[in-house]
C-alpha cells in the first residue's frame, strides 16, 4: 500500500510543493540578479551586458560572482 501525501484543499503533492518551495524562489532570484546587473548604474553598459551573459552561461556561479565582485564596481570617470 502506497501512502500519498497531498494537500487536499489545492490537490498538490510533495513534488509540487518541493518545486514551489525551492525552484520558484531560486528562479526568481536568478531573474532578479540578471535584472540588477542590467540596470546597475555603477557599471558601464558593456560591463552590464558582460555580467548578464556570464549569468546566462554560468547561472549559479555568474550570480555569485556578480554579487561578490561586480555589484559594487565603481564607474570610472
Amino acid at each position: 500500500m502506497k501512502i500519498m501525501t497531498t494537500s487536499l484543499f489545492i490537490n498538490i503533492g510533495a513534488q509540487e510543493i518541493f518545486v514551489l518551495a525551492f525552484f520558484v524562489p531560486v528562479f526568481l532570484g536568478y531573474l532578479y540578479c540578471i535584472y540588477h546587473a542590467l540596470t546597475n548604474k555603477k557599471l558601464e553598459l558593456p560591463y552590464r551586458f558582460a555580467w548578464a551573459a556570464a549569468m546566462f552561461v554560468l547561472p549559479f556561479l555568474g550570480c555569485v560572482l556578480y554579487w561578490t565582485i561586480g555589484k559594487n564596481a565603481v564607474k570610472e570617470s
